[in-house]
């Protein structure tokens, strides 16, 4: 039997909720497909492990507040790749026009601010990368006015093989002696932008909801208490 374990290593507060429509699931929201294949229109970002192991020391900019992530992930432990979508709760303390946060080693692709007062959804006119820093720039037109939103994006990776960081895999030989795949996680100190893109200092607090789209053979093992389990077909 496969397994996936999933760990919320940091401790973080709220001070806002979003609430989404009820009854709507997050794969819904972000528009998550059951079956998917292609990494066709999302755009790549490359780990930091493609550029030695050089100390960066930096901050993200203040000007948005992560407060809630809700987050979905799809893993396809045959295959060792997964797709996601996370919707992070913000306080936009100001208007802006970009947004600053970390990723590294995954595929992005729609990005979405949707802003509580008013209701509009406004797609990202672009965002730029910088791989050294494990950072990407996200850039809004017109310019987000300040107050609450969600910040909705969408993205697929690879499970990784050769290091034990973000989502990862481990291997072990059943009673058949076929190879199996387990799927763990390692978000500790800053290693969660490889698995979605995040606010990823230990210094920025938030709380966490995590669903996961799985076969009904792979088994979830979390450090927390499962809310709901949805079989479908």
């Amino acid at each position: 039997m496969k397994k996936l374990i999933f760990k919320t290593c940091k401790s973080r507060h709220a001070s806002h909720r979003f609430r989404f429509p009820s009854g709507v699931p997050i794969e819904k929201i972000c528009n998550i497909k059951k079956t998917e294949s292609s990494f066709d229109h999302f755009q790549y970002t490359r780990s930091i492990f493609d550029f030695g192991d050089e100390d960066i020391k930096y901050q993200l900019p203040k000007t948005i507040v992560a407060t809630h992530y809700t987050l979905c992930l799809k893993p396809n432990l045959d295959y060792l790749i997964f797709e996601g979508c996370v919707a992070i709760q913000c306080i936009m303390p100001n208007e802006t026009r970009t947004v600053t946060m970390n990723v590294g080693g995954i595929l992005l692709g729609k990005i979405v601010w949707a802003d509580e007062a008013t209701g509009i959804r406004q797609e990202a006119a672009e965002f730029n990368s910088n791989p050294a820093e494990q950072r990407m720039t996200i850039v809004f037109s017109p310019r987000l006015t300040a107050g609450h939103g969600v910040l909705i994006i969408n993205f697929k990776g690879r499970i990784q093989e050769s290091h034990m960081d973000g989502l990862y895999a481990s291997s072990y030989h059943n009673e058949f002696e076929e190879i199996n795949h387990n799927a763990l996680t390692k978000f500790s100190h800053a290693e969660a932008r490889q698995c979605f893109p995040c606010f990823d200092e230990p210094g920025l607090k938030a709380t966490f909801a995590i669903s996961f789209v799985v076969p009904r053979t792979v088994t979830i093992i979390c450090n927390t208490v499962s809310l709901n389990l949805i079989h479908s077909s």
